[in-house]
């Protein structure tokens, strides 16, 4: 006959087993610098990056005669980002890290690791926040100002951009004989916010990232395509609480084309994770640290091919 100890009377040491696997904490898609052109800072050469925007000559579209055309500027446009630079730290305590099961200091990094990426994606966010152009959907039938994100809404948006002649990001997927499965068009890049998916789902013309020809071919944190728009999720995507005419949140998806905006690292200091021993951190060296360090700086090369398309939910 099994007897049964009660936990109560389970010396102390036994009480608790660390098991090896370590839960994840919930962590939203980093989606911001994908649609990012990249460039890095060299050493040395202070901080700022210049880039030089080179406006078309005018077309000569009329035959010569016996005298000459006017000639014609050329025009450059200047564009600067100031590097800067961000940071945190993790402070340990000594008994902590003599005591505790967990590899501490390894933990520390990975997590780390993780602020680093998410405050990366989240400095692009607020700033690309800053450009001007916007577009609010108007062709929903929830009655707010803005309304849903209809086809007409996305196909409007992909007109504004391509008559910007702004490029497109993805290439086409072609169809294929598979039943269920739909080919998609050229796109650009829209980050959305997760929330919107149960309105996305009720557009017929919507397809899931699943039922595209080449499913394969989907980002990790695709969601599907909209007209020309393919459409990126995050929980930490741009929204408004409260905003509409009716109290909505209204969702700001960031809309871009090919190269719209840079991001720029600092050449030699990609980042940047520094342990500092107890000894350091006073007479009887009571506590150690982590900290972390990098440089990002972001500039807008084409602003008109930046939109903010406003919208709020269906349900």
């Amino acid at each position: 006959m099994a007897i049964i100890t009660s936990p109560n009377t389970t010396a102390a040491a036994v009480l608790h087993s660390l098991s090896p696997i370590l839960l994840e904490p919930p962590t939203p898609d980093f989606n911001y610098h994908m649609g990012a052109a990249h460039d890095a800072l060299p050493a040395g050469d202070g901080n700022i990056r210049r880039f030089v925007k080179r406006e078309n000559l005018l077309p000569t579209t009329v035959p010569l005669g016996l005298t000459e055309p006017n000639p014609q500027v050329q025009r450059d446009v200047f564009i600067d980002a100031e590097m800067k630079m961000y940071g945190t730290s993790i402070i340990f305590n000594t008994q902590v890290i003599i005591h505790n099961q967990q590899p501490m200091l390894a933990m520390g990094m990975e997590s780390l690791g993780v602020c680093m990426r998410q405050s990366e994606d989240l400095i692009l966010r607020q700033f690309l926040l800053s450009t001007t152009g916007f577009y609010n959907c108007q062709n929903g039938s929830n009655g707010d100002i803005p309304t849903e994100i209809t086809y007409v809404d996305a196909s409007v948006v992909s007109t504004i951009l391509r008559t910007a002649n702004a490029q497109r990001i993805f290439a086409g997927i072609p169809g294929e004989l598979r039943i269920g499965t739909n080919p998609v068009r050229e796109s650009y890049l829209m980050f959305a916010n997760t929330l919107l998916q149960s309105s996305l789902d009720t557009i017929p013309e919507w397809k899931d990232a699943l039922n595209y020809s080449e499913a394969r071919q989907a980002g990790y944190a695709e969601m599907g395509s909209l007209a020309n728009l393919r459409l990126y999720g995050s929980s930490q995507a741009a929204m408004i609480n409260g905003s509409s005419a009716n109290g909505r949140d209204v969702f700001v998806n960031l809309t871009t084309g090919r190269n719209a905006f840079f991001q720029i690292s600092q050449d030699g200091w990609g980042m940047k994770i520094q342990y500092l021993p107890p000894e350091f951190s006073g007479p009887i060296g009571l506590n150690c640290s982590l900290g972390l360090s990098f440089f990002q700086a972001q500039a807008v090369a084409q602003s008109n091919w930046l939109i903010k398309v406003n919208c709020t939910s269906k349900y």
